[in-house]
């Protein structure tokens, strides 16, 4: 808090502090009364203004001003940041205790006098009263307005308590400061308004609710299962932790894609318990997460035959392809949610060895009566043999197969409906062996696996015999094994693995030498090496390589310093730090001194040592005078020094106020932001922010913070400015009002045919029902739902044209039609051609 004094003592003055907090510019001000009636004497108003960041609470008191014989007045302001509060009762309590105070020991009888004060007194008074503080939540901030004072008529102390309790109300925003009078006084003579500038026609008594305090809504907007909740107070959208007035309309919605939403429209405390929950204590309402039902659809399925007899008993299932378990139906009928319809849901009805073909079920087909077609399923299986009775693996083929005949994973063939009745001519094959026919298999009377042997077209094989390879390596280029496994000294086929080469080789390929006798072998299989390029280069040359590596490892190790090492690394971690500060935008005074006398004190840099060239560096031929540029190069005084200087500099001058010498000053690109606020300051505003600067809450604020604050100043000086416009401007203002009201007039007219074709359309719809008048007639209305299009979908299903693929194309599903919808309403109304309203 802080405390504020300003009074008529020889004329307009700022009792105390001095200089003047920032804070009160935006208030103070000279308010005496506009008369001479001695019967105002000691007569006295309350007052409520807004500065930046806070609120000012204030008793007047009508003074005669001895000085000047005239009346004047006295005024005690307490400032109260907006994260800090003091109840009502105390803030009065504190303001009639400064005030009577001062009264009595400087202006007895409300006669003012030359004395001096002591007011250091007042300010231990002002420090009994501790305000608390609110959460970041909690706080408000409202700017004063530019409107003369409105004015408030109170009954007693009570009622002011509840003015003072809840300042920050809505219709005091607009103007400067409100003035609280005693009711009784209300159109007396000696009431203090008779003779205080304000305005006589913002009286605000009985326009104040103080019954309707203000509550905190709490909830999360992304909610547990996907659930959305969305808030509309009073039609607005409000958020998390913003405030709501309890006689406010509050919109609750609850909803999530593919659910069925819930929305409650109510004065928040008739929604109930079931989805909110009250606070009255911390005055904050939490809404509930609820659960949501999901969007379904009901499908209903009649089973027959071929000939189309009725098939009762029938099991019918659903299978959703995101790997849902599969569901089977209940009294033919089945309940599919619009999630699940998103993917791709198939139907299967089955009883005994009667099947439907598996059928794909559309958002479409819902509310309507689907038919299932099951046919008699039968299924052969094979037993395949070679004819000495090996199992190998086949294949099979059938001759002049139908979609009634489906060969399963080349195993088995299942044979539907009519193809059970029907000869059938089976192919089976295998590698290395001969494919034999099956001819005429009856399916309806095979009902055992049917067996088949297979002769082998490599007679060596079938007898027993297999030939075998040698493995050839030459172990001068590589070794007998690969990854580390042995390879055998023979192989019956292509060797499937590589070989691992000795050094310098490089393992490429096997060569292959079939039917190349090689002792007792069929042939042989030789590995293949590549030489390596460093198996080419001469030994004398890669001994000298060897030893340069190792003297330049002994000359860096001799040449290096672990002691300097370890100093250089301590040095580079304090520059980092404090270049990292100084270029940054806290700039915090009591740090940058401490940096300053801890670091840039010369005692504490020394410099480091050149030391003389070893024996082995004067005798090193690669080495250069680089190292000792460097080492001379190191020894200079850091540039931090003069960083921290300058650092110190830029807040000495924030401080100071002094905005010349900032413009004239280097910035880090960390303090862009600054430099840009520092930049925009017009000269007339230079004064008035140098003086805003020189507060001591700027002292504590970083550089943005800084910035942000000359930002606003600059706009509050700027706003308080008669706007006056030239000629130029005044003349291009109306030809742009005459432009708009031109468009807006050609819009109307435009829009007033669109509708008298659309409605000559849909009078001709109504007469020849066409599916061009139809169509065109409900993308018109504006119509945006996905129902209304697939009705005229189904009901004219049976024709062509790009009308009808345009419907497929939107009602496939609930994405593809979002599509359509996007496509704003007015666009949608005013379509003639299906490219206006193209979705892809």
């Amino acid at each position: 808090m802080k405390l504020f004094v300003q009074a008529r003592k020889d004329g307009y003055n700022v009792l105390y502090p001095k200089p003047t907090p920032t804070e009160f510019f935006e208030f103070a001000g000279d308010i005496r009364p506009n008369g001479s009636s001695e019967n105002l004497l000691g007569k006295y108003i309350y007052t409520i203004a807004f500065a930046t960041g806070g609120c000012i609470f204030t008793k007047h008191v009508v003074v005669k001003d001895t000085l000047r014989s005239a009346l004047g007045n006295i005024g005690f302001s307490i400032f109260i940041p907006n994260i800090k509060k003091l109840s009502g009762d105390n803030v009065i309590k504190l303001l009639d205790e400064l005030l009577k105070t001062y009264c009595e020991k400087y202006c007895p009888d409300y006669f003012l006098e030359n004395k001096t004060e002591d007011w250091a007194f007042f300010e231990e008074i002002k420090n009994q009263y501790k305000p608390y503080d609110l959460s970041n939540d909690d706080t408000e901030n409202y700017q004063h307005g530019n409107a003369d004072a409105a004015f408030v008529y109170y009954i007693d102390k009570t009622e002011l308590c509840k003015f003072f309790d809840n300042p920050y109300q809505e219709e005091y925003s607009s103007c400067k400061q409100v003035f609280f009078v005693e009711k009784y006084l209300e159109g007396k003579s000696e009431n203090p308004l008779n003779a205080i500038p304000h305005d006589p026609n913002a009286n605000l008594t009985g326009k104040i609710d103080l019954e309707n305090p203000k509550y905190k809504l709490i909830y999360n907007q992304q909610a547990k299962g996907g659930v959305k909740i969305e808030v509309k107070v009073n039609g607005s959208f409000r958020y998390n932790r913003s405030k709501i007035k309890r006689k406010e309309d509050l919109e609750i919605i609850w909803s999530k894609q593919f659910y069925e939403p819930k929305v409650k429209t109510v004065k928040w405390y008739e929604i109930g318990s079931e989805f909110l929950d009250i606070n009255e204590i911390e005055k904050t309402i939490s809404i509930k997460e609820i659960e949501l039902q999901p969007i379904t659809h009901s499908f209903t399925f009649v089973t027959k035959d071929l000939n189309s007899n009725p098939i009762t008993g029938a099991e019918i299932s659903l299978k959703v392809t995101n790997n849902l378990p599969e569901r089977k139906a209940i009294n033919n009928s089945i309940q599919i949610t619009a999630e699940e319809l998103q993917n791709k849901c198939y139907i299967i009805a089955k009883k005994e060895n009667q099947i439907s073909s598996q059928r794909e079920i559309r958002i479409e087909d819902s509310n309507g009566i689907i038919e299932l077609i099951l046919q008699e399923h039968k299924t052969i299986e094979f037993n395949v043999q070679s004819e000495n009775g090996g199992k190998i693996d086949y294949k099979i083929n059938i001759r002049d197969k139908s979609e009634n005949v489906i060969i399963i994973e080349n195993k088995r063939i299942k044979f539907i409906g009519k193809a059970i009745d029907e000869d059938w001519d089976i192919e089976i094959s295998s590698s290395n062996y001969q494919t034999k026919t099956l001819d005429k298999i009856y399916p309806r009377s095979q009902n055992e696996p049917i067996s088949v042997a297979l002769k082998s077209t490599n007679y060596q094989v079938e007898k027993g015999h297999q030939k075998k390879y040698y493995i050839k390596i030459d172990e001068s280029k590589g070794k007998r094994s690969f990854n580390g496994t042995s390879i055998d000294a023979y192989e019956h086929k292509f060797p499937q693995f590589n070989c691992d080469a000795k050094f310098g080789y490089k393992f490429e390929r096997w060569e292959s030498f079939e039917n190349k006798c090689y002792e007792h072998y069929d042939g042989y299989y030789e590995a293949i090496f590549k030489k390596l390029w460093y198996r080419k280069v001469p030994k004398s040359a890669l001994v000298f390589f060897i030893i340069a590596i190792v003297a330049s490892t002994v000359f860096y190790i001799i040449k290096s310093d672990p002691t300097k090492g370890d100093t250089d690394i301590a040095k580079t971690e304090i520059s980092d730090k404090i270049n990292s500060y100084v270029d940054g935008i806290d700039l915090n005074r009591d740090t940058l001194n401490e940096y300053k006398g801890k670091h840039c004190d010369s005692s504490t840099f020394i410099p480091s040592d050149i030391k003389e060239k070893s024996w082995w560096q004067k005798l090193w031929p690669f080495g250069s005078d680089e190292e000792s540029k460097t080492i001379n190069e190191s020894t200079g005084i850091p540039e931090y020094f003069s960083k921290i200087d300058n650092a110190i500099a830029i807040r000495n001058a924030i401080d100071l106020g002094k905005i010349d010498t900032l413009k004239t000053m280097k910035f880090s690109e960390n303090q862009k932001n600054f430099k840009n606020a520092i930049d925009s300051i017009v000269d007339k505003y230079k004064d008035k922010i140098g003086a805003t600067l020189k507060a001591d809450t700027v002292s504590r604020m970083n550089l943005n913070q800084v910035a942000a604050l000359i930002l606003k100043t600059q706009e509050v000086l700027r706003k308080k400015e008669p706007v006056t416009k030239s000629p130029e401007q005044l003349k291009k203002e109306k030809e742009e009002a005459e432009r708009v009201k031109a468009e807006q007039e050609e819009e109307k007219k435009a829009e007033a045919k669109r509708k008298a074709e659309a409605e000559k359309r849909k009078r001709e719809g109504l007469g020849t029902q066409t599916l061009d008048t139809e169509f065109w007639v409900l993308v018109n209305s504006g119509n945006a739902k996905m129902d209304s299009y697939s009705k005229l979908l189904k009901k004219h299903n049976n024709k062509g044209g790009d009308i009808i693929a345009y419907l497929n194309k939107i009602c496939k599903n609930s994405p593809s039609f979002k599509k359509f919808i996007d496509i704003p309403e007015m666009d949608r109304k005013s379509a003639k051609t299906l490219t206006e309203i193209d979705i892809n």
